[in-house]
């Protein structure tokens, strides 16, 4: 398995606030950064099955109150070669949609697509 597409964080201020000052005056100020974030991820199929059974084991392992989570690196490049990386904690995977299969097409990459939310802090390793 190996993972295809995934969002990277970006810690920007949100939108404006409204600040009421003397007179009636109306000033703003920017809120505090997101440190949450969401967006699609994709999951390619390497060997025999391997993010299939993935993703159904952690379908397996969740209930009505909790979801499996983990926390992981993300980097610009490979682990051993990389310009950039970023720490994230309590990910979790979930919206996942049926893949359409080729029959004819034996050669054909399985993708799984999804959603991934996740936690991520500047500064921490």
């Amino acid at each position: 398995m190996s993972i295809k597409q995934f969002p990277l964080p970006i810690t920007a201020p949100e939108d404006i606030i409204e600040v009421p000052m003397v007179g009636g005056i109306k000033g703003g100020t920017q809120q505090i950064p997101r440190f949450d974030h969401r967006g699609a991820c994709a999951l390619s199929e390497t060997a025999s099955g391997y993010a299939r059974d993935f993703l159904e084991r952690a379908q397996a392992t969740r209930t009505v109150s909790q979801r499996p989570k983990f926390s992981g690196t993300i980097y610009h490049g490979t682990p051993d070669n990389h310009t950039q990386k970023w720490r994230i904690i309590d990910a979790q995977f979930f919206g996942f949609d049926p893949v359409d299969v080729d029959v004819e097409n034996r050669g054909q990459l399985t993708v799984y697509s999804g959603q991934v939310f996740y936690m991520y802090f500047p500064g921490i390793e």
